[in-house]
């Protein structure tokens, strides 16, 4: 044992040398493993920043491929819009694509006595058959919120379409939420018109756009509370006969919309009620109707939310106020 112990200290200083070369090479190994991973760890992260900017950049050049927008020219702001104001637009076919009855009325009798060719669609499908019969489409006024194909779809696919693409198409709503305006420009609506209609704009963006190159209204003898006829009569231009007709087509439309909400309610119909409700708003505001207009988007809002604790109370009100228009508005029938 002795013998061993007097190897050991006699062959020490080497067994200290191989230990520590051996601690060397295996850190050195260790270190070399490290640095190789984390080479490919940043190679991986290069890699995959590239693919998603090359992503980004495909999805981009394909928005700018399909999405041509028409030239624009200058806007004299001191124009004085008319009904007359429209007859300067020559060769110029638009698309009304409109769920609502009401408004596609409201678009098309205001145009009436332009030299204007207007197409009129329920739904994005349909517009789709009204571009296949005629390729001399110019805009389409495209309400984003539709059945069977909504706007937002239906403007991608004008967007990505050859024969389409350089049509400008008009996004109409009556949701100005910040989301809904943004998902609609991603959607390939270049300008935005707001419901209720405002006749100015419209013609604004006609001018600025179409080819071919303030409102005046008068009192009108509806005594009405709930109805602010002036507001009513400015959006038709001072038109008494339409601005009559609409409100008759509006009691036509929603003399049962009460009963029909509590049915959707009762079973639990959400997305039929914030639809009416929406369509309401900006229908009842071009009307004049303003405090109808805003109890409904009010009404919507909770619908949307599902706040089923406000139900009772909101739907009193909406109520309420609609039984005050309608009653006014019965008059007229």
């Amino acid at each position: 044992m002795q013998n061993v112990h007097q190897q050991i200290l006699k062959y020490f200083p080497e067994i200290i040398i191989i230990i520590t070369i051996l601690v060397i090479v295996l850190l050195y190994i260790i270190l070399k493993q490290r640095k190789q991973e984390l080479q490919s760890e940043s190679t991986d992260n290069y890699e995959t920043d590239t693919s998603n900017a090359q992503s980004k950049d495909k999805v981009q050049a394909e928005t700018n491929k399909f999405t041509i927008i028409p030239p624009k020219r200058e806007f004299d702001e001191s124009i004085e819009v008319t009904k007359k104001s429209f007859s300067i637009f020559n060769d110029l076919n638009i698309i009304v694509a409109d769920d609502n009855a009401i408004n596609q009325k409201v678009i098309t009798s205001l145009l009436a006595d332009s030299p204007i060719k207007i197409y009129t669609a329920d739904n994005g499908r349909e517009v789709f058959d009204i571009l296949s019969r005629h390729l001399d489409i110019s805009i389409i006024l495209m309400d984003a919120h539709m059945p069977v194909m909504d706007g937002f779809e239906a403007s991608q696919k004008i967007r990505k379409h050859k024969d389409y693409n350089n049509i400008l198409v008009v996004a109409l709503s009556g949701d100005t939420s910040t989301d809904d305006v943004n998902k609609m420009k991603l959607a390939g609506m270049q300008e935005y018109l707001q419901k209720p209609l405002q006749i100015d704009k419209m013609f604004k963006i006609f001018y600025m756009y179409a080819n071919n190159i303030g409102v005046k209204s008068n009192k009108d003898d509806i005594a009405s509370s709930s109805i602010n006829q002036e507001k009513g009569l400015q959006i038709s231009l001072g038109d008494k006969n339409l601005y009559k007709q609409i409100l008759l087509d509006f009691y036509a439309a929603y003399k049962n919309t009460d009963e029909y909400l509590s049915k959707n309610l009762i079973s639990n119909n959400l997305c039929q009620s914030s639809a009416v409700l929406l369509d309401i708003s900006g229908v009842a505001a071009s009307i004049g109707a303003q405090r109808l207009s805003d109890l409904a988007k009010e009404y919507k809002a909770i619908v949307d939310n599902n706040q089923e604790v406000r139900y009772a109370q909101i739907n009193q009100d909406f109520k309420t106020e609609l039984n005050n228009v309608l009653t006014e508005l019965q008059n007229l029938s």
